[in-house]
This record gives structure tokens, sequence and C-alpha cells, in this order.
């Protein structure tokens, strides 16, 4: 069984995303210094009235997104956090992994004559399966590739982890209790205090700021112009986009590994007795269920980098449909080319 490593490598410049970040008061805004545009105060809120859906759902998709981090899909189990399922911790799938590869290694080593530093009873078990077939070539080459995966697994577990520390730090929503992500970075748990507007509700205004960065203008009429930073969702978008690239190419390879494991025969019910007991078989005690195989262990390491990638997906697509800022230049050549199909339309009912 061959297995390229691949190795994918992400570099993230979550500095483009700058939410708490003000314009240098000492500055004059009126000058549009550094992609920040001066619009009054009516005119923000309404582009903030005509995107209010989409920003309640772009929060709520980041909130699945921050559960996934810290619950659902957890990058390890953490103690003192509750609700993380440890089998679907990329932690354990490693752990998982490992142990099967171990295994396999051991008793290809015994089945050779070779000593060995395991002699389980599962092993034992693996041992005489592979003396009775004659041959032990297409479980080391089983062994080489789940070797190789391990650590290529083992290398994205360090990357997401620091994924997901910069996440907290710059995409970090009210959290409903205390707690940290599974990097142990504190969440943040108050909504902003600044009001621009006072139709639009606390989580439209937290997802504003990743949008607009508003700040109100300090040399004009209190309440009256509100500064903005017109390239902020260009930044999210790109941050987004970047991680879910990532996600992608990590579940793409271990399909692509599924696939030809399971050509390979790793689907045997006999390779799953390495797999049966409580801490590797998250189904091990109850009754009548299937056997888990390492096809299911492999399957289920795939749905981890899924189970990031859907919310981080949705919330870049979402994303793409807010408007622009009003008075940015995308905003004009918005409503020039509306202008022009108007004016195109009109044409053609006179003619």
């Amino acid at each position: 069984m061959k297995s390229n490593t691949i190795v994918p490598i992400i570099s993230i410049f979550f500095a483009v995303l700058k939410p708490a970040v003000a314009p240098d008061p000492n500055l004059n805004p009126a000058l549009n210094i550094n992609n920040y545009l001066q619009v009054t105060a009516s005119a923000y809120c309404k582009w903030i009235e005509d995107n209010t859906p989409t920003l309640e759902t772009i929060y709520d998709e980041l909130a699945l997104f921050q559960k996934a981090r810290q619950q659902t899909c957890a990058i390890r189990s953490t103690p003192g956090v509750d609700g993380i399922d440890r089998y679907n911790t990329l932690e354990y799938y490693i752990t998982a992994l490992d142990h099967v590869q171990n295994g396999l290694e051991a008793a290809i080593q015994l089945a050779k004559g070779e000593p060995s530093p395991t002699e389980s009873a599962v092993v034992t078990f693996l041992r005489r399966q592979f003396e009775e077939s004659g041959t032990w070539e297409k479980p080391q080459g089983i062994a080489n590739a789940l070797y190789n995966i391990i650590r290529s697994i083992q290398y994205s577990l360090q990357e997401f982890e620091q994924i997901s520390s910069d996440v907290s730090l710059f995409i970090s929503l009210p959290s409903q209790e205390p707690g940290t992500n599974g990097s142990g970075v504190s969440e943040d748990t108050s909504f902003p205090q600044e009001k621009f507007c006072e139709t639009s509700s606390p989580k439209v205004d937290k997802m504003a700021r990743y949008f607009a960065n508003p700040r109100w203008n300090p040399y004009h009429v209190p309440g009256t112009v509100v500064v903005v930073r017109i390239d902020q969702k260009d930044g999210l978008v790109n941050v987004l986009t970047a991680i879910a690239k990532d996600l992608e190419i990590w579940s793409g390879f271990i399909k692509g590994f599924n696939e030809e494991a399971e050509r390979d025969g790793l689907s045997d019910p006999v390779y799953a007795e390495i797999l049966d007991t409580p801490e590797y078989n998250p189904t091990y005690g109850i009754v009548w269920a299937k056997p888990f195989t390492i096809m299911d262990l492999l399957d289920r390491t795939r749905n981890w980098y899924e189970c990031w990638g859907w919310p981080v997906r949705e919330v870049g697509r979402l994303s793409e449909i807010i408007t622009p800022l009003p008075g940015s230049p995308e905003a004009e050549v918005q409503q020039q080319v509306t202008e022009m199909g108007k004016a195109s339309g009109a044409g053609a009912e006179a003619a």
C-alpha cells in the first residue's frame, strides 16, 4: 500500500483583522488614511439595518464553530471542561491510530519469528492470521501507511491548535458560561459596550466590528460621524477562506488514504479486534453494536475536519453577502453597475 505523506501548510496573517483597534485619533480621518473612511451615523445605521439578517446568521454560525472547537470536535480532552466527546477529538484519533499501527508492527514481527515488545492476546491473534495467510506484505504496507498518516495528523494537531488560538483572539464571541477553548485560551465573555445604532442588537453590533471596525469620529459633533475600515471585510473573508481551504486539504488527504486502505482490505473484521477495548472503541459494551473497524476510525477522523470545515465555509459564504460599506470604492462601483442596469432596462423598454 502506497502513501504519499501530504503536509498542508497554512500561513494566516490574523493581523489583517483588527476588530478592537481604533484609528489613531491624532490622525484626521478626513484624510482617509490607511483604508479608513468617515460616514454619517445615519448611513452607517442604514448599512447595519440592511445587513442585520446576514450578520445575525453569521453570529450563529460562528457560535457553532466556537462550540465545535470547544466541545463537539475539540482538539484535545481538556481537564475541567465539560461537554467534550473524548472519542471525537483529534488527540484520540492519533492515539487510536498509533495503537493500531503498533499492534500491526508487533504481530508482523512475531509472524516473521522476530522478537516483539508486545505479545498481547490481540497481537497473538493477528500473528496467527498472518502466519496462516503465509504473507505479511499487505499488513506491512498498511502499517507503513498508517505510520505516515499518523505523523501527518500529528502535524495538523499542532497547526489547528494555533489556528484555534488565533481565532479565539480575533473572532471571539460571548460565551454562555465561562470556559476556555481547546488551546486553553479564554473566550470573550462580554458584548462590546459602544453603541452606534439604537435599533441594532448586541449580536449585530458584535459582528459589525468584524466588517467595519467602527469608531466615532472625534473631530465631529458626538454621535454624528462614524469612522469605518473599508478593507475589514476582505481581511475576514481571506482568513476564513484560508482556514476552510486547509480543512478541505486535510479532509481530502484522509479521504484518499481511506479509499486506498479499503481497497487493501483494512475493512476486514480481523483488524477490528485491535480496537476492541474501552480506550479505543466508542461503542464498546453496547449490545448489538457492530464491530468498530479501522475504517470506521479513519472515517471518523475525516469527519473531524469536516466538523470544523462546515461552519467556517458557511461563515465565509455569508460574509461575501455583506454589502459594501457606504462611501467605499466597492459601494460606488456597485452603485454604478446598478444605475447602468436601470438605464439599459429603460432603453430596452423605450425601443
